[in-house]
């Protein structure tokens, strides 16, 4: 919800941020919130998602749902449940994520 509040000007000022990584995230089911993020395009936020395939308390379908929302984002999938992977595919794509993030930084300058 912050990284659509934030693309369409509604963020409060305080609020900025270039990167995000969900684990199991999801769209929210609050009508108001909800349609907000379905006519999201984020494009201003690199995201990692993280979606595990065998996750009882949130379908994987739903963490696509959510990684549709934001332009170019990354998704890595594990064949566990609703927690945080430490396999070593898990840990490069994070690795990867974050070093991206942090040379983009160097390239642009920002802090």
């Amino acid at each position: 919800m912050l990284a659509a509040l934030q693309e369409s000007g509604g963020a409060p000022p305080h609020v900025r941020f270039r990167q995000c990584v969900l684990v199991s995230g999801f769209l929210p089911r609050d009508a108001k919130w909800g349609a907000l993020c379905a006519r999201s395009k984020v494009s201003s936020v690199r995201s990692l998602h993280v979606i595990g395939d065998n996750d009882q308390l949130v379908k994987p379908e739903r963490s696509l749902q959510l990684s549709e929302m934001f332009e170019g984002g990354s998704v890595v999938r594990h064949g566990k449940g609703h927690l945080v992977p430490s396999d070593k595919t898990v840990r490069d794509a994070f690795r990867q994520f974050l070093l991206g993030g942090a040379e983009e930084g160097a390239r642009t300058g920002a802090q």
